[in-house]
This record gives structure tokens, sequence and C-alpha cells, in this order.
């Protein structure tokens, strides 16, 4: 019924990330799916010249996805790193996606910092 297709990764050829690009992580539980936490934002480090160029997004404990605030911008070489603000309280699972809104051309991520605090135990 289904066919599986194989393909050998191969870096020497180049890809190109022009026009649409969705970074989705995957669903983070923070190592205690148990416990719920308080997330109140991100700190996202990638390479886009003009910050609206990629909107993030956040879903929580696999309701809908909402659109997180920009906040502030640093460019710190090549890479610039702003902080993105919601706050999502009582959650047990929390999930991420970068998508571009216009054309962006060699998109990097660099680094994601999530920003949460677990709740204690009552």
């Amino acid at each position: 019924s289904g066919k599986l297709m194989v393909h050998k990764f191969d870096n020497r050829t180049s890809m190109s990330t022009e026009g649409s690009v969705e970074v989705i992580t995957k669903e983070i539980d923070f190592g205690n799916v148990s416990s719920k936490k308080t997330i109140l934002g991100c700190y996202i480090s990638h390479n886009i010249t003009e910050q609206d160029l990629v909107e993030v997004q956040y879903k929580t404990d696999y309701s809908g996805w909402a659109i997180a605030k920009l906040g502030f911008g640093v460019k710190k070489g090549g890479m610039s790193i702003y902080k993105y603000s919601f706050k999502a309280k009582n959650v047990r699972t929390f999930q991420l996606k970068l998508k571009a809104v216009a054309k962006v051309e060699n998109y990097e991520v660099n680094d994601i910092s999530i920003i949460y605090r677990e709740k204690s135990i009552r």
C-alpha cells in the first residue's frame, strides 16, 4: 500500500531555503510531563535581517497555534537574537513553530532558549 523511499544524505549539494521556511520543534515537556509549568517567552538566535520576516508561533498541551509577541532584538555577528514574549500558564507540553512570512534566503537557527518556571507540587 505505501512505499518507503530512502535517500542518502549528501552535504556537498547546496540546499536553498528561499521562499517558504517552516521549522517546528518537538513537543517539549522539560523532562517532567506530569508537572505544570509557566512559560514566559524565548530567545531565538537566527540570521534574519528584518525581524518581521519570520513569525514565531507556539502551542501548549496540543492546543492550536498562537502568535508570540516580538520584543527586542540585538545583532551579534551574522546572527540576530530576538526575544519573543508569551505567557502560558499551567501547561505540561510546549512546542514552537518558526514560519517565514516573506522570502527568506539561507535561513539558519543558531539557538533557542525557552524561559519557563516549573510549578511546585502541592
